[in-house]
Formats: C-alpha cells, sequence, structure tokens
C-alpha cells in the first residue's frame, strides 16, 4: 500500500448517491497539495456508477483504497470499518457530496502538530447546491459543554481528529438512524478530549431541501434519547438542557418548506459577513475562487 500517510480521509458512499457528487468530493480531496494522505471509501452499496468509478480510481491511484459494504449498516458501521483500516497518524471525515477547501488537510494538519492539547479540529464552512454557495456557517472557535446544547459545534465531515482517540476506545456508536457524530463527540468531550475550530473556510457543505427531508421522526426520536444521555454525561441537563432534549421532536412538528427557508434566510444572510472573500462557485461543473460579492 506504499509509504504511511500521515492523513487517512474517511469516507462512505451508499445507494442515494448522485456520481457527479461523489467525483466532485473525492477530487477535491485528491487534489490537497502538502501533506501525505490516503482515501479510504466504504462502498456501501452504492449504486452501480459510483461503484465503477471508485473501482477504476483505485486501480489508477495508489491513495485510494475501497472497501466493499454491500449490505448497508448505516454511516456509523461504515465508518468504523474505514477507521479499522486507517493507516494515517490523523483522520479526516469527508462527505461524498461535498467540497474539501484546496489546502484543507495541510491546514488543519499543522493545526494539530502546532496544538498537542487539541483532539480534534474543524472549521467554518460555505454551504452549497447545485447553484454553488448560498450560506456561509461559523462555529464557535474553542466550543465548551453548553456549546452542545443547540446541535453539534462542529461540522462533522470538516474534522480532522488524532487516530489515537480510538486506541481502546470505541468508535462510533452503531444501531442509530441519525446523530452518531453528536453522540459520539459529546462523548469525547466529556472523556476530557477537547476541540477547536479554524475560523476559516477551508470546506464546503452540500445542504439542500432533500437535507431536511430525509430526516424522519424515528431520526428525531433516536437523537432525542442521544441529546438525553450525552447532556447527563456533560452536566448539562440543568436548567435547560431538557428543552433541548425535545428539540428535534418540536422540529419535527415545523413544516420543512419552513425549516428549510429559515436556514436558507439566515445563513444566506451571512455573506454580508464575508463579502469581500473568495468563495467558491460552480461554473460549467467546475468550481471556482470568485469574490462573495461577485455571486448573485
Amino acid at each position: 500500500m506504499g509509504d504511511m500517510p500521515v492523513v487517512s480521509v474517511i469516507m462512505s458512499t451508499c445507494g442515494r448517491q448522485k456520481a457527479e457528487y461523489l467525483k466532485t468530493a473525492v477530487e477535491s480531496v485528491l487534489g490537497q497539495k502538502n501533506v501525505e494522505f490516503e482515501l479510504i471509501v466504504c462502498n456501501d452499496n452504492a449504486p452501480e456508477e459510483c461503484s465503477e468509478y471508485l473501482y477504476k480510481l483505485a486501480e489508477n491511484d495508489r491513495r485510494v483504497h475501497i472497501i466493499d459494504n454491500p449490505e448497508s449498516k448505516g454511516l456509523a458501521y461504515a465508518l468504523n470499518l474505514c477507521i479499522d483500516a486507517a493507516r494515517g497518524k490523523y483522520l479526516a471525515r469527508m462527505d461524498d457530496d461535498d467540497v474539501c477547501g484546496a489546502d484543507r488537510l495541510s491546514r488543519q494538519v499543522d493545526y494539530l502538530e502546532e496544538h498537542s492539547t487539541v483532539a480534534y479540529v474543524g472549521c467554518n464552512a460555505k454551504l452549497i447546491d447545485d447553484k454553488g454557495v448560498w450560506g456561509h456557517r461559523q462555529l464557535p472557535e474553542t466550543p465548551g459543554k453548553k456549546d452542545f446544547l443547540k446541535f453539534l459545534p462542529y461540522i462533522h465531515p470538516s474534522l480532522m481528529l488524532r487516530k489515537n482517540i480510538f486506541d481502546g476506545r470505541e468508535g462510533y456508536k452503531t444501531g442509530t438512524r441519525r446523530g452518531e457524530d453528536y453522540e459520539l463527540f459529546m462523548r469525547l468531550f466529556a472523556d476530557g478530549y477537547k476541540g477547536c475550530n479554524i475560523q476559516e473556510e477551508l470546506y464546503s457543505y452540500r445542504e439542500d431541501r432533500n437535507s431536511y427531508k430525509r430526516r424522519r421522526m424515528a431520526s428525531r426520536l433516536d437523537e432525542v434519547k442521544i441529546r438525553y444521555d450525552g447532556f447527563k454525561a456533560l452536566g448539562i441537563m440543568l436548567p435547560w438542557g431538557w428543552l433541548y432534549v425535545l428539540k428535534p421532536l418540536v422540529a419535527g412538528c415545523v413544516p420543512v418548506c419552513l425549516v428549510y427557508g429559515a436556514k436558507r434566510l439566515f445563513h444566506g444572510s451571512m455573506a454580508i459577513l464575508v463579502k469581500g472573500r473568495n468563495v467558491l462557485q460552480q461554473e460549467d461543473g467546475k468550481w471556482n475562487d470568485k469574490k462573495a460579492a461577485d455571486i448573485p
């Protein structure tokens, strides 16, 4: 398998993915500079076009390794397979429909090398859909335990972790429909592992109306339990933790169109705050740098 990589990028792709999204995501990883890495993709019963693309890529690029998992058992199970196969000092998450900034990996490696007490590092992100950038998400630089009340204070696929965190430790908790990332990082925080967010947009996160349609009530019930257990372990159940435990159920009663519209309004307004910065815009199937002020 070649020389030992510094970073193992772990990704899962499943049956509902579009080949064009997967290709864009993979290419953004393979274009990373100034760091030795491997890309480990769990083929979790992906569509035939996606599978063919991955197998051909692995034949021609020694950095790419495919794990076949024809019987899909969920994202947590797939990611645990990737962690077991990873050889890098660091693990970098990546979703199969997102886009890495050109120097995402090297910047995060440098950060972890310079901050020995930080166990994992994420970043701010651009929010994208088929038309390009529609908003921006900013996270707290050094999340505390109360930052877990509203939501996970990290963009999960933007995170890079020290692999030795998982030495003798359970990885992602399987058996839940959603929230495996929320559960893991509340558990890590409760065990004393702290993280940070680089205050730059090194990642582009795909979020559209379909993202909300996939959030069924059964998934929301799973999140209620995850929140209850996590908040209890963090000692933040009182005075307001109980209200946030029920947040997924309350949100499930709100029409998807209203949730989606509110998200677009809030995160879209963030463009005002980043006016003049470089952002990614899709043109003719390619992602190019443009100024935020130039994006309609």
